[in-house]
């Protein structure tokens, strides 16, 4: 007797990463990251388990690639203020020619002829995540957040959605302090002001999906970020990350360095003061 075995044909498989933060104990950030683009990859839906071990969906509709000014973004984030201020920043960079506005099908068009647009989204959401959620690879989750949650990431294909999740990130109620890193700072005077040395672990920047540093001066009783975009590069020769702040004063300063993350959420402010040192003629003390 002849038997007959048919190859059992696998649904491709999606390589995918979930992340998240939380600040605050009361919202979750989302964001997710695929290696390539199916050809019949519509977009995802995020589940959270609930106490029964259930998937509950979030978000009501699929979130699918797509940039374009009346884009209802109240499927990624439920804040009135935040929708509010996320519809004005799109039709900014939209102005701007930063974003191009492009349908689902479009967008998706350019992600299936070059898998290199995937890379250049990627590294763009983790320097703002407000991209990611303007362009559906980001969501925020408000609603009843417990102290253990789960999440995972499901496929929407042509012929609907996956049963399994092809990504999970889970978040406890402890990791939420992961932010309140110390970090030591030091200094030292230049001919133009003041520079301002520091250091963390890659493991613990890692961990925290940090995206640099910002620094702060505070003025009267108020802070005042001073550098125009966070600080990443690592100075080999300072052993440190380093910052010159070029502005000229008689008065003691106290500064702040805050480490910023692609959640766009910041640490707490590690403080440093610099005492007031008299200014050295360099011309004389070169001359010595």
């Amino acid at each position: 007797m002849l038997v007959m075995i048919s190859p059992i044909l696998k649904a491709n498989t999606i390589e995918a990463k979930l992340i998240g933060e939380c600040q605050d104990g009361k919202t979750i950030k989302l964001m997710w990251f695929v290696k390539k683009w199916d050809k019949n990859l519509v977009g995802f839906n995020i589940k959270k388990k609930n106490k029964d071990g259930q998937w509950i969906s979030i978000n009501n509709e699929p979130i699918v690639p797509e940039v374009y000014q009346n884009k209802n973004l109240q499927i990624v984030e439920n804040s009135t203020e935040e929708l509010i201020r996320l519809k004005s920043k799109l039709k900014s960079l939209l102005e701007q020619g930063v974003l191009k506005s492009m349908d689902n099908k479009s967008f998706i068009q350019s992600l299936l002829k070059n898998n290199d647009t995937l890379k250049i989204l990627s590294r763009s959401f983790g320097s703002d995540f407000d991209l990611a959620l303007i362009s559906g690879f980001g969501l925020i989750d408000r609603n009843n957040i417990e102290d253990k949650e789960q999440y995972g990431l499901f496929p929407v294909r042509l012929n609907g959605e996956e049963k399994s999740p092809v990504a999970l990130f889970t978040w406890n109620s402890k990791d939420n302090i992961h932010l309140e890193q110390s970090i030591n700072v030091n200094s030292t005077y230049t001919e133009t002001g003041v520079k301002l040395l520091w250091s963390l672990p890659l493991n613990t920047i890692n961990k925290i999906h940090a995206k640099g540093f910002n620094i702060y001066k505070k003025e009267g009783t108020n802070w005042v970020k001073i550098n125009n975009k966070p600080v990443t590069e690592f100075d080999n020769l300072n052993n440190g990350y380093t910052f010159n702040d070029h502005t000229q004063t008689d008065e003691n300063i106290t500064y702040a360095i805050t480490i910023a993350t692609m959640f766009n959420n910041e640490g707490i402010k590690n403080q440093y003061l610099v005492l007031n040192r008299k200014k050295i003629d360099y011309n004389i003390a070169s001359n010595n």
